[in-house]
């Protein structure tokens, strides 16, 4: 590091930042809107396909350290979903199902997404 310079915390910490994740998440919600708006005119498969992008889209981001964990164990029940494993979504272990309501909880906390975005 060059002398006078300091690294702040958010940089060095694993992790993405608060705010970067937080605009990802925003534009992933965004889509998830326009999907539900023509989802009535969609075929099953179209609907299975569209999961699948949002899925791939929120495996992209990089969670604050914060809810890292949370986020890798939710992201693996939405891929069984994404996948059309409806048991392996269905057989969420108690771990898993807090793990969602802490993401869910942070996520209308510190993004200001809609509660039902992202949850039971």
């Amino acid at each position: 590091r060059p002398a006078g310079t300091m690294t702040g915390v958010a940089e060095t910490a694993p992790g993405g930042t608060t705010e970067s994740f937080c605009n990802g998440i925003k534009d992933i919600a965004a889509q998830v809107e326009e999907f539900d708006a023509a989802g009535d005119d969609a075929s099953p498969e179209e609907v299975l396909d569209q999961v699948g992008q949002l899925v791939e889209r929120m495996q992209a981001l990089d969670p604050p350290a914060e809810i890292e964990d949370d986020w890798n164990q939710s992201m693996e029940v939405l891929d069984n979903l994404a996948d059309g494993n409806h048991e392996g979504a269905q057989g969420t272990t108690d771990e898993q199902d807090a793990a969602g309501e802490r993401v869910s909880t942070f996520l209308t906390d510190e993004c200001g997404v809609d509660e039902g975005f992202f949850g039971p």
